[in-house]
């Protein structure tokens, strides 16, 4: 009896710490990320690197610890890891330039819709730096056709 006690004890001070850990881990994205939030501001860069820093464990834990976890917001539900964001060579975050390459691509207009060329350069009007084949990248990860693809003709 008293070895089934201890398995039993062993196994919630496991799953307690277990808890813990999510929860340290999540809340230091969501401090991390508070202006997406509060604001709806573009997500902060965060690697899984920047996040073990902060928080003391290794890299290996903070990903299996995000891993299959979710939060809701807004009554949608999303996975912890997209709360986690690449940064280009510049140090742009990739979904304020997601977010930029979205908005040109509903505001232009729709006879010459601009190419991956012209999206760069309204893209540095803005501060955001990034190179064309980075656009290409996120244009397809958005489900963005390339300019010939989304140019209507008007009769």
């Amino acid at each position: 009896m008293k070895s089934y006690f201890n398995e039993a004890h062993f196994l919630i001070e496991n799953l307690t710490k277990r808890n813990q850990t999510v929860l340290f881990v999540a809340n230091a994205l969501v401090d991390i990320q508070s202006g997406y939030f509060l604001y709806d501001d573009e997500l902060y860069p965060c690697t899984l690197s920047q996040l073990a820093s902060e928080t003391g464990f290794h890299e290996s834990t903070i990903s299996r610890t995000l891993n299959n976890k979710y939060y809701s917001f807004n009554g949608e539900v999303y996975p912890l890891k997209q709360l986690l964001v690449s940064q280009t060579a510049s140090g742009d975050s990739s979904d304020s330039i997601k977010k930029a390459i979205v908005e040109l691509v509903d505001s232009e207009d729709k006879e010459h819709p601009l190419s991956d060329n012209q999206i760069l350069k309204k893209l540095e009007e803005l501060e955001l730096h990034c190179s064309r084949r980075v656009i290409v990248k996120y244009r397809q990860q958005l489900n963005i056709p390339s300019s010939t693809k989304r140019r209507i003709l008007l009769k």
